[in-house]
């Protein structure tokens, strides 16, 4: 009898090796199920804050742009009244009556083309951001030089990364995302 006991008991003990086997199996097999879960967690989360850093990034250049919108305009209400005041004026001495209405056709002319140009910066900030130093420069025309009737010609930029806002260039991204 003693025989078919330790048989029987270490028949049993195999049996439970093989479930603790398959324990440990089964735990090591979640154990990289949840690495993998931990893994792919820290990933998202690393793209999460890429992303919110382009997003600043985007805001800042926005906010930067309302500035200078916010000095365009500024400038474009100084012309305003600063022709205002040049239509309101009348002649200063009636013997200089031709010398005036020429001085004052003249002016109307430089400052009609500075508001042109201004509105066709304005436009230009709209469209693609502007390089800082065209927002803070004047228009190059000296006071005594005659100014054309046609305003000044804005010229196109040529469509390399550098000559495009962040955001135009993200812009065209998700147009050919969207388009493919």
């Amino acid at each position: 009898m003693a025989m078919a006991e330790r048989s029987e008991w270490h028949h049993h003990d195999q049996d439970d090796a093989s479930q603790v086997d398959e324990r440990v199996r089964v735990a090591e097999e979640q154990r990289v199920q949840a690495e993998g879960r931990c893994f792919a967690a820290e990933r998202r989360r690393l793209d999460a804050e890429r992303r919110l850093e382009q997003v600043e990034a985007l805001l800042e250049e926005a906010l930067q742009a309302g500035t200078r919108m916010r000095g365009l305009v500024g400038e474009l209400s100084e012309l305003a009244s600063t022709l205002r005041r040049a239509l309101e004026a009348g002649p200063a001495a009636p013997t200089e009556d031709t010398v005036a209405a020429e001085h004052r056709t003249e002016m109307v002319d430089a400052l009609a083309s500075a508001v042109e140009r201004l509105r066709a910066r304005v436009d230009e900030v709209k469209s693609v951001e502007p390089e800082p130093e065209a927002a803070e420069s004047g228009s190059g025309d000296a006071v005594g030089e005659p100014v054309s009737a046609q305003p000044a010609q804005v010229p196109a930029r040529p469509s390399h990364k550098h000559s495009m806002s962040a955001v135009r260039r993200w812009r065209n991204k998700r147009k050919q995302r969207q388009s493919a």
